[in-house]
């Protein structure tokens, strides 16, 4: 048995954030062949989960890992068997941070995003990440009923300022979070330590899968983790240079390609 771990956006999702019938097929060959497929995605849980019932990886003996991987849900279980969290002194410091730097920020609960206001950048993201449930709350990091898995910055009309603002954090941030893109417009926060590459981890040790027999595939800097850890790491043909950089597999094929059907007819069913 192998596991594959794919990213969601430009990976297993085509450019118009749907699932070629071709990648369909190829999953659920897989998954007869005795593989595993397990979504692992920086995307809240409750945006991810649709896609699991799509796909019909939302059965027991399945699992998805979410929030770039603080959190780990196991379907037969119907519970999460990994969660971590940013605390809430740190959640105020760099929402802070992001108001001071007129940055949007925005973090979630386990049923909604929580943004402070409606802009175009939750707009964006709402149609990025497939529809999600959001409270706006202008209050916040006030009233925050627990600590969040994750909180992430926007800008989508000058995406560079995010890597400037990335730069005034890191010395604060050492040891405390871990911040790193997801996309050009996206910069993500979570607790330190961990990322995909440490649920990659988590869960080959839990099912007792060698981690050789594990597959990862993704585009992105936050997948670079996960295709260090994996046995074997893919990445995409559309994705960034460093992340094709740390890949041990470049697929031939971009995402509107089925370049996900290519790695799974490769390394799982060849």
């Amino acid at each position: 048995m192998k596991i594959l771990f794919t990213d969601l956006d430009d990976t297993l999702l085509n450019r118009r954030k749907q699932v070629s019938p071709a990648t369909r097929d190829a999953i659920h060959a897989a998954i007869a062949a005795g593989h595993k497929i397990v979504l692992t995605t920086g995307r809240p849980e409750v945006t991810a989960l649709p896609l699991a019932r799509e796909l019909e990886l939302d059965v027991p003996d399945c699992y998805l890992i979410s929030f770039n991987g603080a959190r780990v849900f196991d379907f037969g279980a119907g519970e999460p068997i990994f969660s971590s969290y940013v605390p809430l002194d740190y959640v105020k410091h760099v929402f802070q941070a992001a108001y001071d730097a007129g940055i949007h920020v925005h973090t979630y609960d386990s049923q909604a995003i929580l943004t402070p206001v409606f802009n175009k950048e939750t707009e964006w993201y709402l149609k990025r990440s497939g529809g999600a449930p959001y409270r706006v709350l202008p209050e916040l990091p006030e009233g925050l009923e627990q600590e969040p898995n994750k909180v992430i910055f926007l800008d989508i009309e000058q995406p560079e300022r995010l890597e400037d603002f990335r730069r005034t954090l890191l010395p604060w941030a050492e040891g405390k979070v871990d911040l790193f893109f997801s996309g050009p417009e996206l910069l993500e926060c979570v607790e330190t330590g961990v990322n995909k590459g440490t649920a990659v981890r988590f869960l080959a040790d839990h099912l007792g899968v060698p981690i050789e027999d594990t597959v990862a595939a993704g585009d992105s800097e936050n997948d670079l983790p996960m295709l260090k850890a994996a046995g074997t790491g893919c990445a995409m043909i559309n994705g960034t240079d460093a992340c094709k950089a740390a890949a041990d597999y470049i697929t031939e094929h971009d995402c509107d390609e089925e370049g996900l059907k290519e790695i799974i007819d490769r390394f799982l069913l060849r």
